[in-house]
């Protein structure tokens, strides 16, 4: 059975809604108030999710806050009073576990977006 594109447009949006709907408000507030007090602000994810965080850094960096993506050669070294935005869409990438660790060494804090709260990386997270 073929759906129309109105159908796809509303079971898309019902998706949409639903997962937004499980997004922990008081969560979201602590994230905002990381990214407008850090002094730098670094971003990465793995495959699709990596060009999704490339995507908000740029968003970052049009609002005015100093983002970054890693791997870029104009990123800063992130230290006290910075910020590290991850990805880890099943709970743990090996690479972010690694970043985690680096930033974590350093003093900065740590904000993993994921969708498997009880996951490796996001339990290590700091903000």
């Amino acid at each position: 059975m073929t759906q129309t594109l109105s159908e796809m447009n509303a079971l898309a949006g019902a998706e949409i809604a639903a997962v937004i709907e499980r997004i922990d408000a008081g969560q979201v507030d602590e994230l905002i108030e990381a990214l407008l007090s850090a002094r730098h602000i670094a971003t990465h994810g793995v495959g699709r999710e990596g060009l999704m965080m490339k995507a908000i850094c740029m968003r970052l960096y049009h609002l005015g806050l100093d983002a970054h993506v890693v791997g870029d050669m104009t990123v800063p070294h992130l230290d006290e009073g910075d910020l590290l935005v991850v990805s880890a869409g099943p709970g743990y990438f090996s690479t972010i576990d690694g970043l985690i660790t680096t930033a974590q060494n350093v003093g900065a804090k740590v904000a993993c977006l994921t969708a498997q709260g009880n996951g490796q990386c996001p339990q290590r997270q700091t903000t």
